[in-house]
């Protein structure tokens, strides 16, 4: 296996990847970055300066460049997915941010680039690579093995709430149907997944986000998984129920996993929580083993249909097919 890094090409120097893909470049020794395209000459000039790489106004340049091995695609919008097909068609593997695809049309484009190429093709949808979540699939999926029994899903977050469909679906399944309810920029929606689950996801307006407030359960009769702020994740698993009258200190008893990053660390915990090194990381092991990307183009076309359904229920305010 070829262990050098892989020598990566940025498309997008805005905010989001100045904030949290760039920096964890530093603690992901499994890539390089190579070369970085904007859309100005301006934007060039600045990240030429603060990177100390070669920069290109357009991505054309950076597509033919032979240097750049594979490309992180850090741009809003539509234009996404063609940037994606012509990343692809131009024999570079690609990290797109999400949410990559808006449309059965965008899928498709990239799909056919895909299958002409050959490339890795992976979509940032990072909850899949952040240790808490990672964590808590293994242990729900060694629980759906020891029992039958449909589990209930209830995840709870702020407004941006397109990456915690995704989860959804990698905790969950196949989504049949939704049902949303709305209320300004506040959702509520309820999921009945393909394999009998049920889920709920709630999304609350508000904007200060010092406020802990993300959190993920999973229960059944037999237990819980409670994940919180992407820090802590608790497993109760009492096969029996416990009266209240009978209660003692260890009737509730629970295995904890918590973050061990210290405070002088913090931002650099935050890359790590929120699982962006590790798509980094692991999206350079895609590359040099060909293994199957943890989030893949059908991932995010399922997660666009999902959006879709909830947009439809909110509108229609009845239940839909997904």
């Amino acid at each position: 296996m070829n262990e050098e890094p892989v020598r990566l090409g940025f498309i997008g120097a805005g905010r989001h990847a100045r904030l949290m893909l760039y920096p964890s470049l530093h603690f992901a020794p499994s890539v390089r970055l190579t070369a970085i395209a904007t859309r100005t000459a301006e934007s060039a000039a600045r990240a030429e300066a603060d990177f100390r790489v070669r920069c290109y106004t357009g991505h054309e340049g950076l597509l033919a460049d032979d240097s750049v091995e594979a490309v992180v695609i850090a741009v809003p919008g539509k234009a996404a997915a063609e940037l994606s097909a012509a990343a692809l068609l131009a024999g570079k593997h690609v990290l797109c941010e999400t949410p990559a695809i808006t449309s059965p049309e965008d899928a498709e484009r990239v799909g056919e680039a895909c299958a002409r190429s050959g490339k890795a093709y992976q979509v940032g949808y990072l909850l899949r690579c952040s240790p808490i979540y990672h964590k808590l699939k293994g242990l729900l999926d060694a629980w759906r093995q020891e029992g039958e029994g449909s589990f209930c899903l209830d995840i709870r977050y702020f407004e941006w709430i397109h990456h915690f469909y995704n989860l959804a679906l990698y905790l969950g399944g196949d989504v049949a149907r939704v049902h949303a309810w709305g209320q300004g920029r506040s959702r509520r929606v309820v999921l009945e997944f393909a394999n009998g689950d049920l889920g709920t996801i709630r999304a609350t307006a508000f904007q200060n986000h010092a406020i802990p407030y993300e959190e993920v359960e999973v229960t059944r009769a037999d237990g819980m998984l409670r994940a919180t702020d992407r820090l802590e994740l608790h497993c109760y698993r009492e096969p029996e129920a416990v009266l209240p009258w009978d209660m003692e200190f260890d009737t509730a008893s629970a295995t904890l996993w918590r973050g061990s990053t210290s405070v002088g660390y913090n931002r650099l915990s935050s890359l790590y929580a929120s699982g962006c090194v590790a798509e980094i990381e692991h999206f350079a092991e895609c590359i040099r083993t060909g293994k199957a990307p943890l989030s893949t183009l059908a991932d995010a076309a399922q997660t666009a249909a999902l959006r879709r359904a909830v947009d439809a229920s909110l509108k229609e305010q009845a239940t839909v097919p997904v």
